[in-house]
């Protein structure tokens, strides 16, 4: 193969291809087509020159970088296309091994490389939400529905850990992670490795001071930030939607740039400068935003602020832009970009605030800092939660609407577990609302409606320190089981109620007297007779307790007295 080597031609890049994956299948069946001729003998050199070439052009062509949002895209499958050519040349070499065994393992080697190359191909995980987002789906819907398809169904105590193990981010705070999650989608759009360095800057320059972090307004006013420029995002993306002329759109985006700027930038900012100063908060924040960007870039290069652009925010305050011939015209005409390479700068705008608000989160993960209470978030947020946890128990299409005491929630889809969903939702609906109610149609248009009183589930924190500890948790369950329906039945049925009963009153014998193990089985055929179930067997359980309190006989001959209804 040394006269192939040899006679190999050089590429430069040309343009970048319009449609990559049939230039890839192309590139590919010539390289595979001319190593099969050269294995059957007959070498002829040219051919594998010509397929080779077709590969290193694609290659070449695949270097000229892509814009945001295309830019991570652009990447992997340059990094696709080198393994591929590499795992093309192990074959290659395969051809001119010396023995069956070389020959046999260069082969083996390339085959690896040409199936990386193809999983290389496959969008990751934070780039298929991305698309269910494109697709209409709110980013918090869709984070529940991936979470959902990962985690299975569980209970809700232990999804803090099953989370946990889905996204390998540090800490317990459940909100964090979702907030961590959220940016990570928006980063499919940004140039992800800058966005990821920035984390990592700003993560390692808050390692060990949490004094910083534990100030009430830093992680608030990061929450508040997002909250804007994602509500300037939303206006963008609307008016993108309705067709608005260039002209709106390029006002739109420098807004959303002036926002991110001034508000983005200055709520992460703060912090950082704090502790890079070794200042305090109160005197950093009290910094105009010019005099903190530079005071960020000078003490704390690795945030890579000399590359922001300046043009964008200048032109928003001043309102030096204008539309000529398709073009967007900047600087008093000194700068004229198409509206691809505007949303590119704008977005790298957006990555260096989401980046380093990335690292404050992750920061306050591991130094277990939890983001602002739920109810003090704006009901557009508390709705994208509560779109969260539909999504993770299995609904799409939610349609969430409060009626005086009443909450109405809609969807499409078999609801993995009702108590469990209302349990997720109860601390996010007004303690002025006592009633769930939900209507969900099925893959076959079939409508299943749900129904549960709040008040069960706000209870379920309070402590009923009287009980021995295992009754006192079904207890505390009981008024949950018996005010929720799904299908217009009870969460458990007869069986379950009457074997909660013959708990209740037949442990802690030496510890609780008779009286009032009767009494917690009183409240058991109350709550079972509120779910609607038979409580004839639990009635029996009672009269025939109260008959061995009465005669002295042991209550361990309970467990040996038939007790169902037919009894």
């Amino acid at each position: 193969m040394q006269d192939f080597r040899a006679g190999r031609r050089s590429v430069v890049p040309v343009a970048r291809p319009e449609d990559v994956q049939a230039d890839f299948v192309l590139a590919c069946g010539g390289v595979f087509s001319a190593l099969a001729a050269a294995s059957r003998g007959g070498y002829d050199a040219s051919e594998l020159w010509d397929a080779f070439e077709r590969l290193d052009q694609l290659e070449a062509n695949m270097s000229i970088p892509e814009l945001r949002p295309h830019l991570n895209r652009g990447r992997a499958l340059l990094s696709a296309i080198r393994m591929l050519g590499e795992g093309m040349e192990r074959f290659l070499d395969a051809l001119a091994a010396e023995d069956i065994d070389e020959a046999q393992r260069l082969e083996a080697s390339g085959q690896a490389m040409i199936e990386s190359a193809v999983a290389e191909l496959e969008p990751n995980r934070h780039e298929l939400l991305k698309r269910s987002v494109e697709e209409g789906m709110s980013p918090l819907e869709a984070m529940g529905r991936d979470h959902a398809g990962m985690l299975g169904v569980g209970s809700l105590q232990d999804l803090q850990q099953r989370v946990v193990r889905v996204t390998g981010l540090p800490g317990q705070d459940f909100s964090l992670h979702l907030a961590i999650e959220g940016l990570d989608i928006a980063a499919a759009s940004l140039d992800r490795e800058r966005y990821l360095r920035l984390s990592e800057a700003a993560s390692t320059l808050l390692e060990g001071r949490e004094e910083i972090l534990d100030d009430a307004d830093v992680l608030e006013g990061v929450q508040v930030a997002l909250l804007l420029t994602e509500a300037r995002q939303a206006t963008l993306l609307a008016a993108i939607e309705a067709e608005e002329d260039d002209l709106t759109l390029t006002g739109l985006a420098l807004d959303l740039v002036k926002t991110v700027r001034e508000r983005g930038l200055r709520a992460v900012l703060v912090p950082l400068v704090a502790a890079a100063l070794c200042d305090s908060i109160e005197r950093v924040g009290d910094m105009g935003s010019g005099s903190l960007l530079k005071r960020a870039s000078a003490h704390i290069p690795e945030l890579e602020l000399d590359g922001l652009d300046r043009l964008l925010r200048d032109s928003a305050a001043h309102e030096d832009y204008h539309v000529e011939n398709g073009l967007i015209v900047l600087d008093q005409g000194r700068v004229r970009l198409t509206p691809d390479e505007l949303l590119d700068r704008v977005l790298e705008v957006w990555e260096f605030f989401t980046g380093m608000a990335r690292g404050l989160f992750i920061s306050a993960a591991r130094a277990g800092m939890p983001l602002p209470e739920v109810d003090r978030l704006p009901p557009r947020v508390q709705f994208e939660l509560v779109r969260y946890f539909t999504g993770l128990h299995g609904l799409g299409h939610v349609n969430f609407e409060i009626q005086g005491r009443v909450a109405a929630l809609s969807g499409v889809g078999m609801v993995h577990s009702w108590p469990g969903l209302v349990a997720a939702l109860s601390p996010l609906i007004s303690e002025e609302v006592l009633t769930l109610e939900g209507r969900f149609e099925d893959s076959n248009g079939d409508v299943i409606y749900g129904c549960a009183e709040l008040e069960a589930y706000r209870a379920l924190s309070s402590e009923r320190p009287e009980q021995p500890g295992c009754c006192a948790q079904l207890l505390k369950f009981l008024p949950v089981f018996a005010s929720t329906r799904y299908e217009d039945t009870s969460p458990i049925d007869a069986q379950e109620w009457l074997s909660v009963a013959v708990h209740v009153v037949c442990e802690h014998v030496d510890a609780v007297p008779l009286i009032d193990r009767l009494r917690r089985g009183r409240e058991v055929l109350q709550r079972a007779t509120q779910a609607g179930v038979d409580t004839r067997p639990i009635k029996l359980l009672l009269a025939r307790m109260r008959n061995v309190g009465g005669t002295g006989a042991t209550p361990r001959r309970l467990w040996h007295v038939p007790l169902r209804g037919d009894a």
